[in-house]
């Protein structure tokens, strides 16, 4: 079973390549995330407050964040390759990047954003009651995440439950709404959340996602690939009739954390 820390390494690569995008040959993600960073931007009030990002990747939300008005930006990654990034990519952006994991924080903030970053750690559930711990009164712990409670999730959740199937690299948990919700009510936390993205899991984007996936996580589990194609017909004239986007059914997991008053 792999581990928050053996995934360092992988990281490291990724970041040291460019971290390329789809179309690519190679590429570490199928999609940009940047679509993640703009509804993030769209929907948390960012103005005037200390903002803290955590797993800052390439540098680009923080950046996002920082000229939404936030009144300071840090940013940290645990990738030496993440943070030499950031650091030559964003080097008068105004935002202060440093090497270093989530518990290693020490200071307190008004709002935490853990962009696609929370199915990674070790123990999810765990980091939430810290960060929500590191912040200020009426602040917010802002998370994104993969959420399968749509036809992508269904296939990959069968494969991944039913025989271990490794569907990602570097997922190491997969959360829907109500593993969030359970979180929260364990711990006495607010929850608002949505989901968004709804068109990576229908038609083309849908195909393209899990045409790579299957293909390479069967090869890998050393399970038949061939037939990877006829699934990939019919669920192109499934995502035709079970397209409406919902509250639920989005590719992406939007969770605003807060503790009650």
């Amino acid at each position: 079973m792999a581990d928050n820390k053996s995934l360092k390494d992988l990281y490291n690569k990724a970041y040291s390549g460019g971290k390329r995008y789809s179309g690519a040959s190679g590429s570490f993600f199928t999609f940009s995330t940047a679509d993640v960073t703009e509804f993030v931007v769209k929907n948390i009030n960012f103005q005037g407050n200390d903002v803290l990002e955590i797993g800052c990747g390439t540098g680009d939300t923080a950046v996002a964040i920082a000229r939404s008005g936030a009144l300071s930006v840090t940013a940290i990654d645990y990738s030496e390759e993440a943070i030499k990034t950031c650091q030559t990519r964003h080097a008068e952006s105004g935002v202060t990047f440093e090497l270093m994991g989530y518990k290693d924080i020490r200071s307190d903030f008004d709002v935490i954003v853990m962009q696609e970053v929370i199915e990674h750690v070790d123990d999810p559930e765990s980091a939430i009651v810290n960060l929500v711990g590191h912040l200020r009164e009426r602040g917010q712990l802002v998370v994104t995440c993969p959420n399968f409670t749509n036809v992508r999730g269904y296939v990959w959740m069968t494969l991944q439950l039913l025989f271990d199937v490794p569907m990602s690299l570097s997922d190491l948990h997969f959360f829907s709404p109500f593993d969030m919700q359970e979180i929260a009510e364990r711990h006495g936390f607010d929850l608002d959340w949505t989901t968004f993205a709804h068109d990576r899991v229908n038609g083309e984007m849908l195909i393209t996602d899990l045409r790579k996936r299957l293909t390479n996580a069967l090869r890998d589990a050393r399970m038949n690939n061939t037939n990877v194609e006829k699934l990939m017909a019919w669920l192109a004239k499934v995502t035709r009739f079970d397209s409406e986007p919902t509250r639920v059914n989005g590719a992406k997991g939007f969770y605003v954390f807060s503790r009650s008053p």
